[in-house]
């Protein structure tokens, strides 16, 4: 049952439910200013009028209505049918002591006019001129006589009867004759050759057949029974029978995880790891002498053994040209000077690399080329120390009229 409640702020009035107030403890927010307020204090009956006015039982019951007759049928009609006039009313039965006298029957007419009817239609050609087919020789014993089959001869024509209404009076129109369809006009048939040569044939062709009285096929002999020598035999047969698969995998496993066997894989395991170490130190032994000084005597011990040697290594990218200059010597055109001074920026001796020097002109075009070797031709030795710095001027001589305007000198390793 809904209840009226009153908002205290705005004095909008409406419309709750118990369960409603029952759920939020009575607090409700007012819909029009949205303030939470207390719809306990201001709760009071729902005064609003039903919706219908209360009627007595008396009009609500429906009136009884008069039945209704049926309508009885209107009488059937036939459309295009000729008007029939009413039956009189039927004579009294004579008495039954006295038979009545036998009455012709009243004379047929046709149905409808003839010209209402529509002509039969006409016979399609292809059976009025149909050759009958020779029948196919079979491989019976005797052929049956050739018989010709005549055509029944076509009855004349009647009209068709209709029995006497006894209720009217007027009889219906005659029916308009029928006209029979022509006798379809069959050839004779062709008399076929005697069948008992083909027969002859037939039967020569065919396989004898089997006397009646072949005895029938031997029975089979019973089961023989189950004996100890059979079950010996199965064993021996499973026993030479390839194993299972998942027996074979089981076993392989069971086999690699014996220890005698796993020892010896990690053993094969070390020695493959200790081989790959070796290889590598063998392709690095320049470096790694270089780096662990400790440790190139074991590395000269290896190449002594492995005839290889043992070199300074190659790091182009520590080598720089810290300084260079090409000057040209006093009282000689032809003679110049070629100061150069590499340094080492690695921690760790390197092999001292070649120069090269390239000789342009005015256009920066290459005029001649030329490799120094610094540790034969100039002296130094073999290696560069680390963090050091070589220095040395090589005389360079030129053929005369050479129009030299400038250098370019690089450091490379062969």
């Amino acid at each position: 049952m809904s209840q009226i409640t009153r908002c205290p702020h705005c004095a909008t009035a409406f419309r709750v439910v118990a369960d409603q107030l029952r759920i939020s403890d009575g607090w409700v927010r007012c819909g029009q200013c949205k303030e939470v307020f207390d719809a306990t204090e201001q709760l009071g009956p729902d005064a609003s009028a039903p919706l219908l006015d209360d009627m007595p039982l008396e009009r609500l019951a429906t009136p009884h209505a008069p039945p209704v007759r049926a309508a009885a049928p209107p009488p059937a009609s036939v459309w295009n049918s000729p008007r029939v006039a009413p039956a009189p009313a039927r004579a009294p039965l004579p008495a039954p002591g006295a038979a009545p006298a036998p009455q012709p029957a009243p004379a047929t007419t046709p149905a409808a006019p003839a010209s209402w009817r529509l002509p039969p239609p006409p016979v399609p050609a292809f059976l009025l001129a149909t050759p009958a087919l020779a029948p196919a020789p079979l491989p019976t014993p005797a052929a049956p006589e050739p018989t010709v089959n005549e055509p029944a001869p076509a009855e004349e024509a009647r009209p068709v009867e209709e029995p006497a209404q006894a209720d009217a009076e007027t009889p219906a129109p005659a029916q308009a004759p029928v006209p029979a369809p022509p006798p379809l006009a069959l050839p004779a048939p062709t008399t076929p050759p005697p069948a008992a040569p083909v027969a002859a044939a037939d039967e020569a062709g065919l396989p004898p057949a089997a006397p009646a009285d072949e005895p029938a096929a031997a029975p089979r002999p019973p089961p023989r029974p189950y004996l100890p020598e059979d079950a010996q035999e199965d064993e021996e047969a499973l026993s030479s029978s390839p194993e299972p698969e998942f027996v074979r995998i089981a076993r392989r496993s069971a086999f690699w995880r014996q220890p005698a066997v796993r020892g010896l894989l990690v053993l094969l395991a070390l020695a493959l790891a200790a081989l790959l170490a070796g290889q590598v130190a063998l392709h690095y032994r320049d470096a790694l002498a270089a780096r662990h000084p400790q440790a190139r005597a074991a590395l000269q011990q290896l190449c002594a053994r492995l005839a290889c040697t043992l070199q300074p290594p190659r790091d182009i990218a520590a080598v720089v040209i810290d300084s260079s200059s090409f000057l040209k010597t006093r009282g000689d055109a032809s003679r110049y000077e070629l100061q150069v001074a590499l340094k080492n920026t690695a921690a760790h001796p390197v092999a001292m690399p070649l120069l090269e020097l390239t000789l342009t002109d005015a256009q920066d075009r290459a005029l001649v080329r030329r490799v120094l070797r610094p540790h034969g031709e100039l002296g130094a030795a073999p290696e560069l120390a680390p963090a050091a710095v070589w220095s040395a001027t090589a005389p360079v001589q030129l053929a005369g009229g050479t129009p030299v305007a400038g250098y370019r000198l690089l450091a490379f390793y062969p």
